[in-house]
């Protein structure tokens, strides 16, 4: 039996750190009118398990010495994360997040915008204070920019996304922050340009199986785990991965059909589930999960670390977000 690996373990290595970012960010939830700041706090202290400032703190630390700019990326990407997830909320109209009313939910989606636009300002605030803020702005900059092309691929529509298409979307997205995480990290510690480049291919495969990991548990997950109400993605018409792979198999037609009973028949989740898992969708969706952790865990074997504990937690890291419930 594989060993269960819990994530405060993982975290404990920079746990003061990641204590000073929620005191920022609790700060962050000060400024401005008070209706933005009630739905920032909403917003921002909601939970979370703080993922992307965790891999920056990390990252500094396997490839070199924190510096103060370290902390401050570590607040400026939550910030843009979270902003992200309240227009990605709005787009696919989520009722839940984190297990808690989503922002459009309690204040509508006008303000879930606003307090979107308003974090990422925040987010690029925090860096403009920086020393040689391009170091690090421009590397941001491209992840939203990223970030919104992507998202694009699915609000324009067209024809039935493929599997290739999904992983696209994934890696434009959710993997393109995840790798900057990484390498603002490395940068803050001036890490060598090799190690910068294995923290990047590092980071780009974690969050491609943070991706697929959140696609089967949209389908396989509970609400009462996962936070999210379940199968928001075939609800708003997103095809996942492994969604996309089961409608190019032999059983497509039985996918097809399950996906139009979804937004009408309240078993239509659950017949959606069992048809993409007949069609092998979860199998393939699980079989490149692994595979593309076991990329993530190759491109950290390059890096010689300035400290194995943090190196191994980045490692673990891996491994956790492939057993996730939530």
């Amino acid at each position: 039996m594989a060993q269960t690996i819990r994530y405060t373990d993982i975290t404990s290595l920079v746990a003061p750190s990641l204590q000073r970012v929620e005191q920022r960010l609790e700060r962050l939830c000060g400024r401005g009118a008070p209706r933005l700041c009630e739905a920032a706090r909403a917003a921002l202290l909601s939970g979370g398990k703080r993922l992307r400032p965790t891999l920056v703190l990390l990252s500094a630390r396997t490839t070199g010495t924190p510096s103060p700019a370290t902390e401050d990326l570590a607040v400026a990407v939550e910030i843009l994360h979270v902003a992200s997830l309240l227009h990605d909320d709005v787009m696919d109209e989520a009722v839940l997040r984190r297990g808690q009313p989503a922002v459009r939910q309690r204040w509508g989606n006008r303000m879930a915008v606003l307090v979107g636009d308003y974090l990422a300002a925040a987010a690029y605030y925090e860096l403009a204070g920086l020393e040689q803020p391009q170091r690090y702005v421009q590397v941001l900059a491209q992840v939203a920019l990223s970030m919104c092309g992507s998202e694009a691929t699915f609000a324009m529509g067209g024809s039935e996304i493929t599997p290739e298409a999904c992983l696209d979307v994934a890696r434009g997205k959710t993997a393109a922050l995840i790798a900057a995480c990484c390498e603002l990290g490395g940068r803050s510690a001036n890490a060598p340009e090799a190690s910068l480049q294995a923290l990047r291919e590092y980071g780009e495969n974690l969050g491609l199986v943070f991706q697929i990991t959140d696609d089967l548990l949209d389908l396989y997950g509970r609400a009462e785990v996962t936070g999210k109400s379940p199968g928001r993605d075939a609800l708003t018409g997103q095809i996942t991965y492994p969604i996309a792979v089961a409608l190019r198999s032999p059983g497509g037609d039985a996918v097809r059909q399950a996906l139009t009973r979804v937004a009408t028949d309240p078993d239509g989740l659950a017949a959606l589930a069992a048809a993409v898992e007949a069609a092998g969708g979860r199998a393939a969706a699980e079989s490149l999960g692994r595979s593309l952790a076991d990329t993530a865990l190759a491109a950290l074997e390059r890096i010689t670390p300035a400290d194995a504990r943090a190196l191994q937690a980045l490692a673990d890291l891996v491994k956790f977000t492939l057993q996730r419930d939530h």
